[in-house]
């Protein structure tokens, strides 16, 4: 499994995934650690996204 992710591999964005939350997925998944969201960033995210969606809920 290293090596997949060492090359890049990343899994797919399920059909049902909005891309918003795929994007937050995406970040965690950045090589190198600096380039990854924050618990701080991530929940602040994650708390957009939430509200947005209640917007369609």
């Amino acid at each position: 499994m290293a090596v997949f992710l060492r090359d890049g591999y990343r899994l797919a964005q399920p059909d049902s995934c909005p891309d918003e939350l795929y994007g937050l997925m995406a970040a965690c998944w950045m090589t190198a650690p600096e380039d990854r969201p924050s618990m701080t960033q991530l929940l602040a995210g994650l708390q957009e996204f939430s509200a947005a969606l209640g917007h369609y809920i």
